[in-house]
This record gives structure tokens, C-alpha cells and sequence, in this order.
């Protein structure tokens, strides 16, 4: 892993990508699934980049960045190129699955924030049936009856916590499918086709739930999911902070997540 993190980026032509797949396929040389490492650094950076800035005290951005590199050096060990299928499509899930199994063996955030994780989900889940819409902070508040500070505080809590959000909400098992937002309405350079991920009634169930969402929640989502800007970029564009819109941004999956299923 030392040796890993010395690793440069090398941008290589597309030609060239091809020559390297087709030697490693035939040889598996270790010169050149190195080479191919360093090709493919950026896409790493990349998905560590779109983790929520405040990682657990026990794990450090160079920690979640090396296991990366792992999920990055098994794509490229497990990738066919005679499937059709782009590299960065197959290595994308395993790469940032790779870094979720990373703060999943630090067991991320004690029992109390998964209890409240828990109480968020159902509370937001009650009101939208009670009240036919997308509850307010101050409803939801209200609710567990709490001050708006504390359960502001709360909400900060779990989403320090929530790492998933809905790019694995359906992976619970070992295979490939993943599911994700943008892959709703388009095809993303990184997606498995569509009809690969979800039912088309699920599709449109999520499509018809976003679009229900208050203004603001359907901005948060529209620029994190579609314009794949970072939680900081998406507060300038709004005019409030990150850690808000990481809140917003929690709020809106644990109802989605509990929609969905």
C-alpha cells in the first residue's frame, strides 16, 4: 500500500488504453496493471471526493483514497474487455464499495446515532402519510418532540453516518446491480444499463417522489445526483452551508430510502 500511494496519475491516450488492456488480458503483467492503476487514479479521487467531508476520527481521507485503490485494483483483475462494457462503468461500484466495506468495518457511528437514524426514518415516513407531503423541519421536530436545535443537531449526526445514501439501497447482496438517482432518467457514464438496475415501476415511482419534493430538497438532489457537484459546491449555489445541505441531503434519503423499500 506504500508503494501505492507514491503512484502518479498518467493520463495514456485512448490508443494506448486499448494496448494495455490487450497485453494485460493476455499476460496479466504486474507493469502493467500498475500502469493501468495510474490511468484510472482520477476515477478514485473522484468517488472519494463525492464521500461526505467528515470522515470518523479513526479513518483519514489518504485511508479511504488507499482503499479505493484496492477496490480499483480488483476491477481491473475481475474487468473483461470483450464485454462492451466501459472499464469505468464496471470499476466505479467496486471501487466505492470498496471504501463503504472500509467505514463499515470501523463499525461508523455508536448505537445511539443508528437508533436515531432509525427514529428519523420512521417519524418522516408517518408524517408524509398523516400530512400528504413532505414534512417541515419544524413537523418533524415537532413530532419527536424536540427543539428545532436539537433536532437539527440530530439530523447532523446521522448524516455524518450516512454513507450510502440511495447508490446502494438496494445492494444487499454480493452482485453487481446497483441502483442509483440519475440512473432514472438517463444513462450515466459509469451505470450498468437500465433495464440491468430496476424495475421500470420502481424507476418511476422515484422519478414521481422526487418530483413531489419541496423546491429546495429537489435542488439539493437535482445538483448532487445530476450535476454531481460536491455537498460545498451545492451551498454556494443555494446560499447556505455544507454541513445544510449535507442535512437536507439526509433528510430527503431517509425518506426516499424508506419509500423505496
Amino acid at each position: 500500500m506504500e508503494q501505492l500511494a507514491e503512484l502518479q496519475v498518467v493520463q495514456y491516450s485512448a490508443e494506448q488504453v486499448d494496448e494495455l488492456w490487450e497485453e494485460y488480458v493476455i499476460t496479466h503483467s504486474g507493469h502493467i496493471r500498475e500502469q493501468l492503476v495510474t490511468q484510472y487514479l482520477p476515477l478514485v479521487k473522484y468517488i472519494a471526493g463525492r464521500i461526505p467531508a467528515k470522515l470518523p476520527q479513526a479513518i483519514s481521507w489518504d485511508d479511504l483514497f488507499h482503499s479505493g485503490i484496492v477496490g480499483l485494483i480488483e476491477a481491473i483483475d475481475r474487468f473483461d474487455p470483450s464485454q462492451n462494457v466501459k472499464f469505468k462503468t464496471f470499476a466505479y461500484p467496486r471501487i466505492r464499495g470498496a471504501m463503504i466495506d472500509e467505514l463499515r468495518r470501523l463499525e461508523w457511528g455508536p448505537r445511539s446515532v443508528r437508533d436515531a437514524h432509525k427514529k428519523l426514518e420512521s417519524t418522516i415516513d408517518e408524517l408524509q402519510v398523516e400530512l400528504n407531503h413532505f414534512p417541515s423541519d419544524g413537523e418533524i421536530a415537532d413530532a419527536l418532540g424536540i427543539t428545532i436545535d436539537e433536532y437539527n443537531t440530530m439530523l447532523a449526526d446521522v448524516s455524518k453516518r450516512y454513507m450510502l445514501s440511495l447508490d446502494y439501497m438496494y445492494n444487499d447482496t454480493d452482485d453487481d446491480e446497483e441502483f442509483t438517482i440519475k440512473a432514472s432518467t438517463e444513462q450515466h457514464e459509469f451505470d450498468e444499463p437500465l433495464d440491468a438496475l430496476v424495475e421500470e415501476s420502481e424507476k418511476a415511482r422515484l422519478v414521481n417522489m422526487i418530483d413531489h419534493l419541496p423546491d429546495q430538497e429537489k435542488l439539493v438532489i437535482a445538483l448532487y445526483y445530476y450535476e454531481e457537484l460536491t455537498l460545498r459546491e451545492i451551498g454556494e449555489v443555494i446560499g447556505v452551508s455544507e454541513s445544510r445541505v449535507s442535512q437536507i441531503h439526509t433528510k430527503v434519503l431517509l425518506y426516499l430510502e424508506t419509500k423505496l423499500r
